[in-house]
């Protein structure tokens, strides 16, 4: 009867036709087949559920109730059975939460708190009666626990109390969480504001890294600075002079303009910065080519004929004596009667006999074709360099590439084809093509080379003071040595510790 059922199910699912369809055999057969198939499927998730359930991993039964539901919608005892698994992985949840909390295991009784609202959510379960209120009173007490880890992290800093509320997120996204949690973050995103604007009022004309890490810190609360002085270390421009020998004045211009576009993306540019960098580039671009004779050879197989012999089978024919019986009819008294004698006859029949005949064969020989043709030969040569000065009344920055590389190749008019040889005509790229691929990483490195520039600058010192550590983490963040993060803490007190996940220089 299931089967039946199954069936006309998935008939139900076909064109209007399918009445008419459904009289054919053939997808009969295929119709019962796949309902078959659902059944056998559905009978193994069935088994699988129940030995969760025995197992007392309810939620995990509840994921192949649904897998069930997905095909059979409609079946109502896998959906008494998934409420039951429902109810169960809720009542247990509660029942570990509850332990760990008078266990005095308070982060793992929110931890669970946690998985437990996210099921709740996802299965867009109902809570009524006794679960209803037994998943109050946790929520209440986790609310309780909260509000204390709250007030001492916020007592020690709003990005303490920020890091908090993100850690149990999970938890405060549940709609229970909503307005405690909504009240938090306006009361850390409140305290950060006032503590920016208490550093905002300190004087910054002989600290200027200090009002930009300030700066940084304010603008993670949306809050800013009402003046930022110019950085020391910052230029407004990058002033290149010098060519590259043996380029276009264009190409050396586009290398120009990728070196000012590298250095704007830097840690050393600032549109407003009172003074300009001076660089110098230099270098030189070559190609040289020549061309000269040689032979060269390509292996190829040649199929080469012999006669050899083979035996094969001939068909003839020839008679073949063989005895048959054969009736004939006697009389007795007048009396016919029918008597059998044995008789020679002869029948033809076909035999075999081995015959040889001569065949052509081949076999495979080795062989080199040999041709004349000219190899071309280019020699690109690119050196690029260039010395800026980023530091000012300090040592020059020099980076610099050298690269050279033969590109070869052959031209003929030969055609072979047993060999796979044919007229070439060899192609080279352009000299500025090739120089420019080359040039455009040794502006990637040169990049790389300006931010490690600054890192050897400014973070080396053995001790720092509060402006020397705010220039080193300018850039450095989370990378600043522990001297630096140790001299910020008169700044930023214990919040020093998210410098580098929640500060970054200040966009520019």
């Amino acid at each position: 009867m299931k089967e039946l059922a199954v069936e006309t199910r998935l008939s139900g699912r076909m064109s209007p036709q399918s009445p008419a369809l459904l009289s054919s055999p053939s997808l009969r057969m295929v119709v019962i087949a796949v309902a078959s198939s659902v059944l056998i499927a559905c009978a193994t998730l069935r088994s699988r559920a129940a030995d969760f359930v025995k197992q007392g991993r309810y939620a995990d039964a509840v994921a192949l109730y649904d897998q069930i539901l997905a095909e059979s919608p409609e079946d109502q005892e896998v959906k008494t059975l998934r409420a039951a698994a429902q109810q169960n992985a809720i009542v247990t949840s509660i029942s570990a939460i509850r332990k760990h909390r008078e266990a005095k295991e308070d982060p793992a009784a929110i931890d669970e708190l946690a998985v437990l609202v996210s099921r709740l959510d996802k299965w867009k379960y109902k809570l009524e009666g006794a679960l209803r209120d037994s998943v109050d009173s946790e929520i209440a007490a986790a609310k309780k626990y909260l509000d204390q880890q709250f007030e001492d992290s916020l007592a020690t800093g709003a990005l303490i109390a920020e890091e908090l509320i993100s850690k149990n997120v999970k938890l405060l996204n549940y709609a229970a969480f909503s307005e405690w949690k909504a009240e938090k973050v306006k009361k850390f995103n409140d305290i950060g504001v006032a503590r920016c604007n208490t550093l905002g009022k300190r004087a910054f004309t002989t600290t200027p890294y200090t009002a930009y890490m300030v700066e940084a810190y304010c603008a993670h609360w949306g809050a800013h600075l009402a003046f930022l002085p110019p950085l020391p270390h910052a230029h407004a421009a990058l002033n290149i002079t010098g060519e590259i020998n043996g380029a276009t004045p264009a190409e050396s211009e586009q290398l120009k303009q990728a070196i000012r576009a590298a250095f704007e993306k830097s840690v050393w540019y600032w549109p407003n910065a009172p003074h300009a960098a001076a660089g110098v580039l230099s270098g030189n671009a070559s190609i040289n080519w020549n061309a000269h004779p040689v032979t060269l050879s390509k292996d190829w197989i040649e199929q080469v004929p012999y006669t050899a012999y083979e035996t094969y089978q001939e068909a003839y024919t020839e008679s073949e004596p063989y005895s048959d019986s054969e009736p004939y009819t006697t009389y007795s008294n007048g009396v016919p009667r029918t008597e059998y004698r044995t008789v020679t006859k002869y029948r033809t029949v076909t035999k075999y006999r081995d015959k040889q005949r001569k065949v052509t064969r081949y076999r495979s020989v080795p062989r080199v074709f040999q041709y004349q043709a000219s190899q071309e030969d280019y020699n690109y040569g690119n050196r690029v360099a260039v010395r800026l000065q980023l530091v000012t009344g300090g040592a020059e920055m020099t980076h610099e590439l050298n690269r050279a590389e033969m590109i070869s190749g052959y031209r003929h008019n030969v055609t072979f084809a047993a060999a796979d040889v044919y007229p070439s005509s060899p192609t080279f790229p352009a000299r500025e093509a090739w120089a420019r691929r080359h040039n455009d990483a040794f502006v990637v490195e040169l990049a790389n080379k300006m931010s490690t520039a600054y890192f050897d600058q400014y973070c080396q010192l053995a001790k720092y003071n509060g402006e020397e550590a705010s220039r080193c983490a300018y850039i450095a963040r989370d990378k600043a040595p522990q001297a630096a993060f140790t001299a910020l803490q008169e700044l930023l007190g214990p919040e020093v510790a998210y410098l580098g996940a929640l500060l970054s220089a200040p966009s520019k």
